[in-house]
């Protein structure tokens, strides 16, 4: 295939470090999910059927955004798998930990913890998890202040404070909806380099959702990415969640430190680096992955600027050097987008008439 280069900008292809799903369609198709006594929002729907219909959803609109892979904790990977492998996409699977990991066993691939405040003085615990290089453990915390400061009048330590003491933090730990950091602790994130996940969207609706030192995490090197979870950001696009960060941090906070190139690098190369162990560089005779975009150049001073302000999703996609979307093939997948929203609706109506 030849891809006429003429106005078009080609970036790395972004990782979507961390996804739940089902819930971002249930709550985009207004759908209640408090209707749903068998389902177990996000991972775990009562019904495998309904469950292929949204994997596969999902898929299509990352790879519509611009996204080569994700991340995803799920009770059913294999139905993960099988959904998205014609999109050729790159996945991170992992399950939830529910219960006291065996001490004989040795820990694989991607695991999720979920803690609170309620628990978190049962976390240690889970210590044998960091251990293995070729195991990534994804803390996901309730971060909204009332919970930060129930840690610490419960440990007498800030959150991130009691997780380096107990040694759950490091290279290999990734913390998702981490928004309170303080001074204190960004010393300790600076040492041991744990990935930052953050949700601008989330913080731009909830604003009790906090505050997290942008420029301070990028000039310490500590890691730190963008999640996209289609809730308040229903096509995942990458674009939208970097444009309000940067509106965040610059306008809302009046820290103009933060640049869109310093923002777009740093998130990039600290998923690259994370999932891949590599920075997200085209390397010539490998394999690569591109989005491409269509661009007037004659009218645009900074291409990187137009994208934050647009938001456009990308013409090509290319994945392991394979075309997974162009101009026809995206046709093709918004038909198919439309269809299975409309089959998942049915299918979760009927799921509500069935328990009522």
């Amino acid at each position: 295939t030849v891809i006429n280069g003429v106005d078009k900008i080609v970036t790395p292809a972004f990782i979507n470090p961390y996804l739940d799903f089902a819930e971002h369609i249930l709550v985009n198709n207004n759908i209640n999910t408090n209707e749903l006594p068998v389902i177990n929002v996000p991972s775990d729907l009562g019904d495998i059927e309904l469950f292929r219909k949204i994997v596969k959803y999902t898929c299509i609109l990352h790879v519509l955004s611009g996204f080569k892979g994700f991340n995803t904790i799920s009770n059913r990977p294999e139905v993960v798998d099988e959904e998205c492998r014609e999109f050729k996409l790159k996945m991170w699977i992992g399950k939830w930990i529910d219960s006291e990991p065996p001490s004989s066993t040795p820990v694989r691939g991607v695991v999720g913890l979920k803690i609170s405040s309620s628990s978190i003085e049962n976390i240690a615990k889970y210590r044998e998890y960091v251990y293995y290089d070729d195991c990534k453990l994804f803390i996901k915390f309730d971060g909204t202040l009332d919970q930060v400061f129930e840690v610490k009048r419960k440990t007498g330590r800030w959150l991130i404070e009691y997780l380096y003491i107990n040694n759950l933090i490091n290279s290999n730990i990734a913390l998702v909806d981490l928004n309170w950091i303080s001074n204190m602790e960004l010393g300790y994130l600076a040492e041991k380099k744990p990935l930052i996940i953050v949700y601008p969207s989330h913080t731009m609706i909830y604003g009790f959702r906090g505050f997290t030192p942008l420029h301070e995490i990028i000039a310490r090197n500590i890691p730190l990415t963008i999640g996209v979870d289609g809730v308040f950001n229903p096509r995942f696009n990458a674009w939208l969640e970097l444009s309000n960060m940067y509106l965040l941090y610059r306008h809302l906070y009046g820290d103009q430190r933060i640049s869109t190139d310093k923002l777009y690098s740093h998130m990039l190369t600290s998923t690259y680096m994370f999932f891949e162990k590599r920075e997200p560089l085209i390397v010539i005779d490998k394999p690569f992955d591109l989005a491409i975009y269509s661009i007037n150049l004659n009218t645009i001073v900074n291409p990187l600027n137009y994208l934050y302000m647009y938001k456009p999703y990308p013409l090509y996609l290319l994945i392991d050097g394979h075309l997974v979307v162009n101009p026809r093939i995206r046709l093709k997948m918004l038909f198919k987008l439309r269809s299975l929203s409309m089959e998942i609706r049915e299918a979760v109506n009927q799921l509500i008439e069935r328990f009522k």
